[in-house]
């Protein structure tokens, strides 16, 4: 079977033919027309299959990192818990820290924070300001439509690919 860029090059071939032929429809244009038309045909249907099998298996691999995120959610949160009761324990104990036969666990003073309890009391030689400017596509796109000039801007119309179950009954 010919794969599709040879199945559009053949249908570009047969197209020049009719147009050589005077638009007449020959016994031979006819045959490649019926032999481009099914390899074409049956060439979309394996495309359309194997695109089906992968958007499946993308679902399938999303719902899976899904699950495995909560599990490593949980897991880091357990984890968390269980060092804090460790520390819990050495503080209480008012111990630096305590070993095990394979680990051993400290207390250690964290370098110094800045909490900030009430911004609005801040100096304004501590404050950064920041500018967000964003383009309004929804604007430009409504002046565009009306007929309008916005420099640095066009609409383009792009297409998309649709795929249909050919047979009826199935549906996808």
């Amino acid at each position: 079977m010919s794969t599709l860029s040879q199945l559009v090059s053949e249908s570009n071939a047969i197209a020049n033919m009719i147009a050589d032929a005077g638009g007449e429809l020959t016994a031979e244009i006819e045959a490649a027309l019926n032999r481009n038309g099914v390899e074409l045909s049956q060439k979309v249907d394996g495309y359309c299959a194997v695109i089906d099998a992968l958007k499946r298996r993308t679902e399938y691999a999303e719902a899976r990192i899904n699950e495995w995120t909560e599990v490593a959610h949980a897991a880091n949160k357990a984890a968390d818990r269980l060092k804090e009761n460790l520390h819990a324990a050495l503080k209480y104990l008012d111990l630096p820290e305590i070993s095990g036969s394979e680990y051993l666990v400290r207390r250690q003073a964290n370098p110094p924070k800045v909490v900030i309890s009430d911004e609005a009391q801040i100096p304004g030689a501590y404050l950064i300001s920041e500018v967000s400017t964003r383009v309004d596509k929804k604007a430009i796109s409504e002046c565009l439509k009306n007929g309008l000039s916005v420099p640095g801007a066009s609409l383009e119309r792009g297409e998309k690919l649709v795929m249909k179950t050919a047979v009826k009954g199935l549906v996808k």
